[in-house]
């Protein structure tokens, strides 16, 4: 159970506090759960009463003006209905963000356990598996989430796969809010609605990946029974640390957003000189999405400079070893070909708001001849092939 979980159940000040699921389509009836990954174990049901209906999926908490108790036959337990007379949103940062009962050096380590090999590059792999684990949040033009592409024998990827069991199993499930897909197999993405999806898959022909994950020149390490128990221990309370941490939103500053447009200039320019590469890189998004995971993993509300700095780094050296890797090359030419509708779009938002400027996404779409499905597809094109960063609810022209 995470430290938000047990704060809002046990806690009295937060009796009536939690994250809301609609009971009814116009969301007049709701229940308030202790989080997205928790099932609602009381038996309160809300109704808005004369006050609006709170937003789904988010954290409220609610003023309460009357309390009904309903006893219905047989065994079933008595149910209280309480009518509100108001909700304001609730922040769970703060109790995210306490002080966690295992500190990161250890979570570190434990990713580390399965992996012998060079000190170097058993610690960017350590990272990405971390970015990937602790995935991105979503925002109002993007679902959030961390692909990665995956690159070794099956023998390695199996013991990639091991540390990725702090994971809870609900969310490997398409119907959760927060999905994880870990597989050699490939999966299409785009009719699953979930807020947060990551895809790490075994040598992909098609993913669109924020980092590669390159696993050769490393071995299976061995460690005894006790350790292995240790192991087993010490993984449910990072799932727990986890489960707090993907409830935070990390916000960026112009500062770090300006380091970020820096970084996708370097990873287009490192990427596109390569010439031949094993993987489809997602070239405008990676930086922002993996920046975020970066200040999750820390318990960071805020994305900062050495944030952003880090996993740039990361990445070259990563793609730097993918490329190495590469066994089916595909040139960047033509991976980056841009569609007739995203060409269109780059050229109307060049000419009337140029590049390295934030466009707020409803004046980007009243510039545009596009209708509003196909304008969302072009900058889904143009952030995969680093022609666009998106940002909370703006996007930005990269210069090409």
């Amino acid at each position: 159970m995470s430290r938000v979980e047990w704060n809002l159940i046990f806690e009295d000040k937060y009796s009536d506090t939690g994250y809301v699921e609609y009971m009814t389509r116009d969301g007049n009836f709701f229940r308030l759960r202790p989080s997205p990954f928790l099932e609602n174990k009381k038996s309160s049901i809300y109704f808005t009463g004369s006050s609006t209906p709170p937003p789904q999926f988010e954290f409220i908490e609610v003023d309460v003006i009357k309390e009904e108790k309903i006893k219905k036959s047989g065994l079933e337990p008595t149910r209280s209905v309480k009518t509100i007379d108001k909700w304001k949103l609730f922040d769970p940062t703060p109790l995210a963000k306490q002080r966690p009962l295992i500190d990161r050096e250890e979570i570190t380590s434990f990713f580390s356990e399965k992996y012998s090999g060079d000190k170097e590059l058993v610690e960017e792999i350590i990272n990405c598996s971390l970015l990937y684990s602790f995935s991105s949040p979503s925002n109002e033009l993007n679902s959030g989430g961390v692909n990665s592409a995956v690159f070794g024998r099956k023998f390695q990827w199996d013991y990639f796969k091991f540390p990725l069991r702090i994971i809870p199993a609900d969310l490997k499930k398409e119907k959760s809010d927060y999905y994880y897909y870990i597989s050699d197999k490939e999966k299409r993405g785009k009719s699953i609605k979930s807020r947060e999806k990551s895809f790490a898959v075994l040598r992909p022909e098609k993913l669109i990946s924020d980092i590669p994950i390159v696993l050769d020149e490393t071995s299976e390490k061995k460690f005894s029974k006790d350790k292995r128990e240790n192991f087993s221990e010490s993984s449910e309370i990072i799932a727990a640390y986890l489960l707090d941490s993907l409830l935070l939103k990390p916000e960026s500053s112009k500062k770090e957003i300006d380091q970020m447009t820096e970084s996708v200039y370097k990873l287009n320019d490192d990427c596109k000189k390569s010439g031949y590469v094993a993987y489809k890189q997602n070239l405008g998004d990676a930086i922002p999405k993996l920046s975020a995971a970066f200040a999750r993993f820390h318990h960071n509300s805020q994305i900062k400079k050495e944030d952003v700095i880090c996993v740039t780094d990361l990445w070259a050296d990563m793609h730097y070893r993918a490329t190495k890797y590469c066994r089916t090359p595909l040139k960047i030419a033509q991976m980056y070909e841009l569609s007739g509708d995203a060409r269109k779009l780059y050229i109307e938002l060049n000419e009337k708001f140029g590049v390295d400027y934030d466009i707020p996404i409803k004046e980007a779409f009243e510039a545009t001849t596009l209708g509003y499905d196909d304008f969302l597809l072009s900058i889904d094109s143009l952030c995969e092939r680093g022609f666009c960063m998106r940002g909370k609810d703006t996007i930005r022209l990269i210069e090409q």
